[in-house]
């Protein structure tokens, strides 16, 4: 996510928001829906063709299963980060915390000593 931020964004505005909201079913249809709001403000992906859609989505969907963030039936896989782990993220930025199915208030939990 850090690398690229078209995942990040995604991660943020799907897979977090849907975790979020009790919707634990991220499917093709909810990549499409992202690439369509998406393609409003990034001029390149306007232009993409079918296939370079359909491939998208598929290496959306294949890197969720492999980062274990959904199963492989695509339901979202709920997070349980190690307080060390917790730290070192915030350290790096508490604005991370958003690309993960985690709750605010367990990550609030670890970084007050609870």
């Amino acid at each position: 996510c850090k690398r690229y931020k078209l995942l990040a964004e995604f991660a943020k505005e799907v897979l977090h928001d849907k975790f979020i909201r009790l919707d634990f079913t991220v499917t093709v249809t909810d990549v499409d829906r992202f690439m369509d709001a998406k393609s409003l403000w990034h001029e390149e992906l306007e232009n993409i063709t079918d296939k370079t859609k359909t491939k998208l989505q598929t290496v959306i969907m294949r890197m969720l299963r492999e980062a274990e963030l959904t199963s492989k039936n695509d339901i979202i896989q709920p997070k349980l980060l190690s307080a060390n782990l917790v730290r070192v993220i915030a350290s790096d930025s508490i604005d991370l915390f958003a690309l993960f199915p985690i709750s605010e208030t367990d990550v609030r939990g670890v970084l007050n000593g609870q």
